[in-house]
Formats: structure tokens, sequence, C-alpha cells
């Protein structure tokens, strides 16, 4: 005989507010399963499960296939590479073109912004400066993201990529 649904809702009700029935016996899981050998093409794996009993199974794995044709010539990439660009420490406000690298030797002040990029490429801006006995005045547009802290006496190679500038610093030796 079939229960109807408001049948099976009474019983399972029945059951919750009464704290459910007894509790069933422990079950049995898998503990592991390795591969325990090979032959030709022919892989075994046995399971072991937690109460003790293993079981063993087979996989047959296909053959080499044929080698491909070769597959047509492609086109000619462009080269990767990023120029370097040396500016004169007076040199001092300017809007970094992406994908160049752009030094600055010990400037007060460094004004820079961001060229337009290429869309659908991952466009990067990198420069360095050096900061004398007065800590550098560092402006960036408002987009992008860091926590430099422009310190005295430091070199500084930064890296924009995304709006988010990464950086490394170290002490200009005298």
């Amino acid at each position: 005989m079939a229960l109807k649904a408001e049948e099976v809702y009474a019983i399972l009700k029945k059951q919750i507010e009464s704290g459910g029935g007894a509790p069933g016996p422990a079950g049995v899981g898998i503990q592991k399963i390795e591969k325990t050998g090979t032959e030709d093409l022919v892989d075994t794996y046995t399971i072991t499960y937690t109460n003790g009993q293993t079981t063993t199974y087979t996989v047959t794995n296909g053959a080499d296939g044929q080698k491909g044709d070769p597959g047509e010539k492609g086109d000619k990439g462009d080269p990767e590479i990023t120029s370097q660009v040396d500016h004169d420490t007076s040199d001092t406000t300017f809007e970094l073109p992406p994908n160049q690298y752009h030094t600055w030797g010990e400037v007060t002040s460094l004004t820079l912004t961001l060229g337009s990029g290429t869309d659908g490429q991952a466009n990067g801006y990198w420069f360095s400066f050096d900061s004398g006995d007065t800590a550098t005045t560092l402006s960036l547009p408002e987009t992008v993201i860091t926590d430099i802290v422009v310190e005295p006496n430091m070199h500084y190679e930064c890296s924009i990529v995304g709006n988010y500038m990464t950086f490394e610093e170290w002490e200009v030796s005298a």
C-alpha cells in the first residue's frame, strides 16, 4: 500500500518531535584505495574497508594511439621587448606608457600618470627612482592601489599591473 505525501510527512514529523528512532549499527567506509599491480595494459586496485574487508578490481587501459599528422605552422608573433628609458632628474612629471621600464636617479618629487594600454592585454607600467636625504614625494593616479611609504635614502623598483602597484626597496649606499 502506497502512502500519501501527507502521511509520510506526519510520520517523519512525529519521529523528529519524539527525538527519532534508535541509532542504527555503525556503517562501513573506505579506508584506502591503492594500486596493487600492473600487467601490460591492466592495472589492479585494492579497496580496503574500515571493517578490514577488501575488494580487488581491474582497469584496462587503452593502448597508445597512432601518431597524428603534424599541425600547420603558426604565424610569427611579435617579439617580447620591454625598452628602458632613462630620465633626467628634472623630468619629474611624466605619463608612463605601457610595457616600458622608466628610470630616474635621485628625485625630490615624481608625479606619474598612466598612458592608455591595449584592450585585451595585460598592460604593465614599470619604473624606478632613488629617494635622497629627504623622502621623495611620489604622486600616482588615485586608481592605483599601493601601500608604498617612500623613505629617505632608498631605491625603489615599482610595477603597476591592473591598477595594483607592487614595489621593492633597498637602501641607497653612498
